[in-house]
């Protein structure tokens, strides 16, 4: 029998245009990442947990790297940037091969780190409110037999208290415009996680900022939307899904993946699902989870391999936006073939040694684009894994 993983995630049109391929950039980087995690408020801040412990911040969407050493002799597990104020990050460390870890906390974007409080768990999955100031929410295990449970603080790590003795590995989804409403799998809780009730009738994996706001499920039986709080739920996509990393962007699009030991596919919409389409332009085979850093920058995870795709390159003139002045880039050098006085590498955006009309359609297809955002995004966690 086929061991099938599905992955589900949501994007703004990138997908629609898909005019660049995916990138091994494993050698790049200065360890194999794990998971990474933009800064909700500070444009280009990006922190990565390598998979030997690490971790490292770049301020420039990951053209550079540079570790960060918090006073911790545990390997870093997890992040999750809280809503208590601009620069506030947090990071769960724990010695190796014990169930006993530490939650740090800096203020000022990593460069000082200070203890907030140690448990004797394995943490499996750290985020932190979007709207409550020093509401956190932690998945553990306790021990070797695998039983997991719900952490719950509400003074940002420093006291924890259980509140679901058992608790399934899904991800954890706050509501996008109720601050009390959070989904665990089936469960839902209408008072800041406090307490937790059957209620949404499927397993929730995302969510949207639409008005009236989506929550999104993907199992066995397909891909479905609910716009009324879970009371109802309408089919996106009737595929067998089986859903584990959930990450969402823009209003409207989402991407969702096929893989077993044969095969792969993405499929995409712009549309809330209207219509979905193959994305078959260079996808890596057997990619595990996929993060969204913006409309514009996806990194991609398989086991030691780290994959980006990247549609800054067609940023020919610097500015951060696709415009006129990078048509006057490839138009000065457009016709032109490796080697000519008048080639620019950069204007060769397939790569293929000339500046022609295919480079011209890529433009094309990001016209608009920004390259940076100056609105404030919800703070994101990281997968559990």
């Amino acid at each position: 029998m086929k061991n099938h993983i599905y992955m589900f995630v949501f994007i703004t049109t990138i997908a629609y245009s898909m005019p660049f391929a995916w990138k091994d950039v494993t050698e790049d980087l200065p360890a194999p990442f794990t998971n990474i995690q933009e800064d909700s408020q500070v444009s280009g801040v990006i922190f990565a947990v390598s998979n030997n412990g690490k971790l490292f911040r770049s301020v420039n969407w990951g053209k550079t790297w540079l570790e960060q050493t918090p006073p911790t002799s545990g390997q870093v597990r997890l992040s999750a940037q809280m809503h208590a104020s601009v620069d506030c990050w947090l990071i769960w460390a724990e010695e190796a091969n014990e169930r006993q870890g530490t939650l740090w906390r800096s203020d000022d974007l990593g460069a000082n780190w200070y203890p907030v409080t140690s448990l004797n768990v394995h943490a499996l999955h750290l985020t932190a409110s979007r709207h409550v100031p020093d509401l956190l929410l932690m998945l553990v295990e306790h021990d070797d037999s695998g039983q997991r449970s719900l952490l719950r603080s509400t003074d940002g790590g420093a006291n924890w208290s259980e509140v679901l003795a058992q608790s399934s590995g899904n991800p954890i989804v706050w509501h996008p415009t109720t601050p009390w409403k959070i989904y665990i799998g089936s469960l839902v809780s209408n008072d800041f996680g406090e307490s937790w009730s059957d209620g949404s009738g499927k397993v929730v994996r995302g969510s949207d900022r639409k008005l009236p706001p989506g929550l999104y499920s993907a199992e066995t039986s397909g891909l479905f939307v609910s716009r009324d709080d879970a009371r109802s739920w309408w089919p996106l996509m009737e595929e067998k899904l089986n859903v584990f990393d959930a990450s969402y962007w823009s209003d409207d699009s989402f991407v969702t993946g096929f893989m077993d030991d044969s095969e792969f596919a993405l499929f995409f919409s712009d549309d809330g699902g209207e219509r979905i389409s193959p994305w078959t332009n260079g996808i890596p085979n057997g990619l595990a989870h996929v993060r969204i850093l913006s409309d514009w920058l996806i990194y991609g995870f398989q086991n030691d391999k780290v994959y980006l795709y990247d549609e800054s390159p067609a940023d020919l003139d610097n500015s951060l936006r696709i415009d006129g002045g990078d048509l006057i880039v490839l138009s000065i050098a457009f016709g032109s073939d490796a080697g000519s006085p008048f080639y620019n590498a950069k204007a060769d955006l397939n790569n293929d040694g000339r500046i022609d009309g295919q480079d011209l359609t890529i433009l094309s297809l990001l016209w608009g684009k920004n390259f940076s955002y100056d609105d404030t995004k919800p703070p994101g966690d990281f997968p559990s894994e």
